[in-house]
């Protein structure tokens, strides 16, 4: 009688870890198939993005980091933007050698045209990257910002020229 029952159930034991190989293997499989992509968020922003100047317009263009609320009274740091044409033609980015992030307000100055651009009030939210089979990867996303008082609903800095 013994031996009746261990078959049985050994059986099915030996069945069921079967199972579960099989799905961890095929589980691994379909992971190992989502493309792991970097997520920018609100950590660390990229670049600006200009939008309707010239190259002249952007020959001279500094970043100026201030103390988040400090309604733009403590500066951090400033630096030159390093600016690259985009194809696009009145398309450019501006490049900051230290990370734009959620923590600073800035104010950008194009010296050559004397105009200013306030950049403040971050809004921030939990978004989803790197969405595969059994696993996500979140992070802070920028959802908002505030350009010269006026809010801007987007992911990315941007500069407009002819609405900003």
């Amino acid at each position: 009688m013994k031996g009746c029952i261990y078959r049985t159930y050994g059986r099915k034991f030996k069945n069921f870890i079967l199972i579960i190989g099989i799905f961890v293997i095929i589980s691994a499989g379909l992971n190992s198939c989502c493309t792991k992509m970097y997520c920018p968020g609100a950590d660390d922003m990229g670049p600006i993005e200009f939008l309707n100047f010239s190259s002249d317009e952007t020959d001279d263009v500094f970043l100026v980091y201030y103390s988040k609320d400090s309604d733009f009274k403590m500066v951090v740091d400033s630096f030159p933007l390093e600016i690259h044409p985009v194809s696009e033609g009145d398309k450019f980015y501006g490049y900051s050698p230290l990370n734009i992030a959620v923590e600073y307000d800035y104010r950008l100055y194009f010296t050559l045209i004397e105009k200013v651009y306030s950049i403040s009030e971050f809004q921030t939210g939990k978004s989803v990257c790197n969405d595969c089979f059994l696993s996500k990867d979140y992070y802070t996303s920028m959802d908002a910002y505030k350009i010269n008082g006026n809010l801007k609903n987007s992911h990315i800095l941007q500069v407009d020229k002819l609405t900003d």
